[in-house]
């Protein structure tokens, strides 16, 4: 309950996003800028496994991610961690500061968010993504110390323990 309220986490019955967990993203001002909504059932998170399925995530239509970072701080911290994903971004700021790109694809205007936003990086993607976290970490450590951490075995970081999450990234910092 600590993360719904903390992150302002909302669940619609309404309309195209009926049934989804809406997660709004705020500026340091707490002016909202962007949010999301991510398909969920009575068993957990849905993950679409073909591009027939319902899309594991809606955004509004009129708004683009490519300048947007969910961030579960405010101002600029020391090191940080970059997950895909805000549920991944919540779970890691059990350890530490932590922020999302909406994917494992990101653009230089979120790169350039990243930087002003830490000293130091740690890129943590999915086990899915390990060409992406590659690229990230390469485009990043021209302007920051940036580390990569890479997950195996289908490993999301919104399913790992705090535990885990502290075993795979013993050392990153």
């Amino acid at each position: 309950m600590k993360d719904i309220d903390k992150y302002k986490l909302g669940i619609t019955s309404l309309g195209s996003y009926c049934g989804r967990i809406i997660i709004p993203v705020y500026d340091d001002r707490d002016k909202l800028i962007f949010w999301t909504a991510r398909a969920f059932s009575e068993r957990g998170f849905i993950s679409p496994s073909s591009s027939n399925e319902t899309p594991k995530y809606l955004h509004p239509h009129d708004v683009s991610k490519d300048g947007v970072l969910f961030k579960t701080f405010k101002g600029k911290v020391d090191k940080m961690v970059l997950v895909e994903g805000p549920f991944g971004a919540i779970r890691v700021s059990k350890l530490f500061p932590a922020a999302a790109t909406f994917g494992k694809l990101n653009t230089e205007m979120q790169l350039r968010m990243v930087t002003r936003a830490c000293n130091r990086v740690v890129v943590l993607y999915d086990a899915d993504a390990l060409k992406e976290g590659l690229e990230t970490r390469f485009k990043l450590q021209a302007m920051l110390p940036t580390k990569v951490v890479f997950l195996k075995n289908k490993t999301q970081p919104d399913s790992m323990t705090v535990q885990q999450l502290k075993e795979a990234m013993s050392g990153a910092f």
